[in-house]
């Protein structure tokens, strides 16, 4: 039997049923295909795993580290690309220090192949600077930026990352 609670209106009395619990919330559908996506494209048996209990989320994380960086990005398309860089300058940030230089050499040209040499040397000093923050304040958290998707909000982006512990053996290459 539903209870009914009695509330005194200008015009009477009338009935109100009683409010119902808030329900979780199912993934979006958008969500859902991206992470498909991803699923498909992971090497062999490697596999997307659920936080645990208690720990943060990857894009919470990974915002905090982008946020000294936010002021060069005056626009939407400058926000996308800064992104971009941050999650390379991150994973680089995992590996040893003398792999980090030729991860963002091999990666930088095909990002920024249509600037100039002035902006390439001011591209490399950010990457550079943001690389320093990860291994200074984020050197505790080992996931590797497996995946990102920018979803626009209209009022701004919400960032959805996939993430997995960096392993040093996923990144050798195999010997013959």
């Amino acid at each position: 039997m539903r209870r009914k609670i009695r509330e005194i209106s200008g015009f009477g009395y009338t009935t109100m049923s009683k409010r119902k619990k808030p329900q979780p919330r199912a993934k979006s559908n958008g969500l859902r295909q991206w992470m498909d996506d991803v699923r498909e494209q992971l090497p062999g048996d490697a596999q997307i795993v659920e936080r645990s209990a208690g720990e943060s989320k990857i894009s919470a994380v990974f915002s905090e580290f982008l946020e000294p960086f936010r002021h060069y990005a005056t626009n939407d398309a400058a926000y996308i690309k800064l992104v971009g860089l941050g999650v390379s300058a991150w994973n680089a940030g995992l590996l040893p220090e003398d792999a980090q230089f030729e991860f963002i050499h091999k990666i930088l040209p095909t990002l920024f192949k249509d600037m100039t040499e002035a902006q390439r040397a001011d591209m490399y000093s950010l990457i550079g600077a943001m690389v320093q923050r990860k291994t200074q304040f984020f050197a505790d958290d080992r996931r590797y930026i497996l995946s990102y998707h920018l979803e626009d909000t209209g009022k701004g982006y919400k960032l959805m990352m996939a993430s997995t512990l960096y392993r040093a053996e996923h990144l050798e290459e195999p010997s013959e």
